[in-house]
């Protein structure tokens, strides 16, 4: 999700790709997800987030 943000080809955005786990006990499995941000390199606001159970290309 962008948010409310026109992209001009002078600005500069920085992109993340983080793996959240969340643990159900310390000895059990762990479920995970991803979460992907968009921050302005500038003002390091941040631009736009998605959060998913897989690390695929939407087109």
């Amino acid at each position: 999700m962008l948010l409310n943000k026109t992209i001009t080809l002078n600005d500069l955005y920085i992109i993340k790709i983080i793996k959240v786990v969340f643990s159900k006990t310390q000895r059990s499995e762990s479920d995970f997800a991803y979460l992907s941000l968009i921050t302005d390199a500038y003002s390091r606001k941040i631009m736009g987030y998605h959060l998913s159970k897989e690390l695929k290309i939407k087109g």
